[in-house]
C-alpha cells in the first residue's frame, strides 16, 4: 500500500457521548469522520435505535470518531 493511500484508512475509535436536551441522531453524527449522507444511519446502528427514535437526555450514546 502505498503512503498515500495509507492516510486515506486511518483507524476509527468509538466514543461515548452523553445527550443534551433536544439532541438529535443528526446532530451527534455530524461529529462522525465520514463524507456521505449516511451517518445518522450509523448513529442508530450502533446505538440500536430505530430511525427516527429521539435520544433521551442524560443518556451515554457511542459516537464514532477518527
Amino acid at each position: 500500500m502505498k503512503a498515500s493511500d495509507k492516510s486515506k484508512y486511518l483507524p476509527k475509535r468509538i466514543q461515548i457521548r452523553v445527550a443534551k436536551s433536544g439532541a438529535t441522531a443528526a446532530a451527534m453524527a455530524k461529529k462522525f469522520p465520514y463524507d456521505d449522507d449516511l451517518n445518522a444511519m450509523r448513529f442508530n446502528v450502533i446505538n440500536g435505535l430505530k430511525s427516527g427514535q429521539p435520544l433521551q437526555e442524560g443518556r451515554a450514546y457511542k459516537i464514532i470518531s477518527q
